[in-house]
């Protein structure tokens, strides 16, 4: 089945149950949405209503009961995992709540790695990376691991690699919910300015509605369906 190049991600009919004990517990009951380039949609919805399977389904990293995700234009669901892994580095990038960058490598390295993971040689990345870095007002912290930067630094470095390899889709789980009000207003236009610039989609799963502001669609996940 062929997707539109214009919509960069789409879920159709996804559903995920789990077992606890004797019971089966529906989390996602046919959940259908689409991102088109440079759309950013919230998701918002109570603690459990499945925000994060929702988003670990479009990535790629669980697999639905019933459903399917592609990721421009290619079939997510039914690929391999190398397949899978290859959709994700060439064509997605992810924000989390707390970084994940590898505590033993700078911000300039951190950045760098999508690139280099994706065949690009050392010069070469760097370079992006460090033009990217500067772009989110880090350039005097290029050699700093993770351990010498504030959150709000930490933060905009996440972003910077999730972003370094200008992928169609970035996948965002509570982007701002570690970081004070200053920062996250920061992250976040920062976020809105690079997907506008580069056409980027974002699905950013969060509670905070002071970023609803920047967000053209809001979904809310209520028993596990989309209203």
């Amino acid at each position: 089945m062929s997707e539109t190049r214009d919509e960069v991600l789409k879920a159709r009919g996804l559903s995920k149950r789990y077992r606890q004990g004797d019971e089966e517990i529906a989390v996602l009951r046919g959940v259908d949405f689409a991102v088109g380039a440079g759309e950013r949609i919230a998701v918002m919805g109570r603690s459990g209503a499945g925000k994060s399977t929702l988003l670990h389904l479009l990535a790629g990293l669980d697999e639905p009961d019933e459903g399917t995700v592609w990721v421009a234009g290619e079939n997510l669901t039914e690929a391999d995992p190398a397949r899978r892994a290859a959709i994700r580095n060439a064509h997605m990038g992810f924000v989390y709540q707390f970084h994940h960058l590898l505590p033993e490598f700078s911000a300039l390295e951190n950045v760098a790695m999508p690139l280099r993971l994706g065949g690009r040689g050392v010069a070469e990345a760097n370079e992006t990376a460090a033009r990217l870095l500067s772009r989110v007002g880090m350039a005097e912290r290029l050699k700093h691991r993770p351990a010498a930067l504030s959150g709000g630094e930490r933060q905009r470095v996440a972003v910077a690699r999730a972003l370094v390899a200008s992928p169609e889709i970035v996948l965002a789980d509570e982007p701002t919910g570690n970081l004070d009000r200053e920062n996250a207003e920061q992250v976040f236009r920062l976020m809105c300015e690079l997907s506008d610039e580069r056409g980027i989609g974002f699905v950013i799963v969060t509670h905070d509605a002071a970023l609803l502001e920047g967000v053209h669609r809001v979904l809310t996940l209520v028993d596990g369906t989309i209203e």
